[in-house]
């Protein structure tokens, strides 16, 4: 069975956070598709693993879906989780800091300065270990991403 980097066994329902970081799995959207039918949210889950987090054979591999979504992230409207969660998956499955920074640039075109600078307001945020999502995995300790050791709920840095 391919692995995933989308972990159901570490999801929990978000308890509301003074400092402000997110659980990237539980989002409103997820809130509200389970409010709507926990079917709907199932297959939705299941599809995002399918098209997105497993580890299986594709054209295009992880690293690169990752940087793809940097870009996207970036690009249709300054999704600040979305280009931290992103951004962290490249690096784990290799994407260098300059890659992870060139996807975030190549959105000016398209998106507009503004979404640019937002996406490396962003960047520079999580460099200096104020990052609102952390995921277990995604350990950049090499690269300076101190931030990045764990998804901890309560911001705290696993060793």
């Amino acid at each position: 069975m391919p692995t995933s980097a989308w972990d159901d066994s570490k999801r929990q329902r978000p308890a509301k956070q003074q400092d402000d970081k997110v659980d990237a799995f539980e989002l409103p959207l997820f809130e509200l598709l389970r409010n709507v039918d926990p079917n709907i949210k199932k297959m939705f889950e299941e599809f995002l693993n399918y098209t997105i987090f497993e580890e299986r054979p594709l054209a295009l591999d992880l690293k690169t879906r990752y940087l793809l979504l940097v870009g996207i992230t970036t690009a249709v409207r300054g999704d600040r989780e979305g280009i931290e969660w992103s951004s962290q998956l490249a690096m784990k499955y290799g994407a260098t800091e300059r890659e992870v920074m060139e996807a975030i640039s190549l959105t000016n075109l398209p998106a507009g300065t503004p979404a640019m600078e937002y996406a490396a307001d962003v960047w520079y945020q999580m460099k200096r270990g104020e990052a609102r999502v952390h995921r277990t995995g995604t350990e950049q300790s090499q690269r300076g991403f101190v931030a990045w050791r764990s998804w901890s709920r309560e911001g705290q840095l696993s060793q």
